[in-house]
């Protein structure tokens, strides 16, 4: 359950309509293509995110460089999974937390699994305390600042399994039409 998971989040293809479903195959099929001679153990797609789970022996960075380039995605997070407890975020939470530096952090928690027995208020607060307690156990003057933090710790929740994750990387956004018109014809003109 240690493995670091990859969450794909896409933009703006919710507003497809009834083409949805063809574009997220396309989606999907792009993301599959990119992470060819990856081993990934299967890609899944829990609601409005693809779930990368990554087999024996993966690269993570390798993965994460191939999906970086993959057009349509909003943005990713490297998750890593964790029991569905208070504890074992707080825990997962302090793994991730520890080796940074900061002065200010803020916890944002996203509970898409509505079973999980504490909301989205109650884990911020949570693991929010438990960090701060841990950082001043070690001798570390850190501060919760929540509208400008210098770290943010984010966790989603989904499914069978909680995810805690340090942060995100975002899209190219306008870019991405301009990089991959540019790919394309590259592509053209060496063919």
């Amino acid at each position: 359950m240690n493995s670091p998971v990859i969450v794909v989040h896409y933009h703006e293809l919710w507003l497809k309509g009834r083409n949805r479903r063809f574009f997220l195959g396309k989606l999907f099929t792009a993301l599959r293509r990119a992470l060819e001679g990856v081993p990934v153990r299967r890609i899944e797609q829990p609601g409005d995110r693809f779930i990368v789970r990554l087999g024996e022996g993966a690269s993570l960075d390798e993965a994460i460089a191939r999906v970086n380039r993959v057009f349509g995605i909003a943005f990713y997070a490297v998750a890593k999974p964790v029991e569905r407890n208070m504890e074992a975020l707080c825990r997962a939470a302090w793994e991730e937390v520890k080796p940074l530096q900061f002065a200010t952090f803020a916890v944002r928690a996203k509970r898409s699994d509505k079973t999980f027995p504490h909301t989205s208020m109650e884990i911020d607060s949570a693991v929010g305390r438990f960090l701060l307690e841990r950082l001043r156990e070690n001798g570390r003057h850190a501060r919760v600042d929540l509208s400008n933090p210098d770290a943010r710790e984010a966790f989603r929740h989904r499914s069978r399994v909680a995810r805690a994750c340090l942060g995100r990387v975002a899209g190219f956004g306008a870019d991405s039409y301009v990089l991959a018109l540019e790919g394309l014809l590259r592509f053209l003109s060496h063919a």
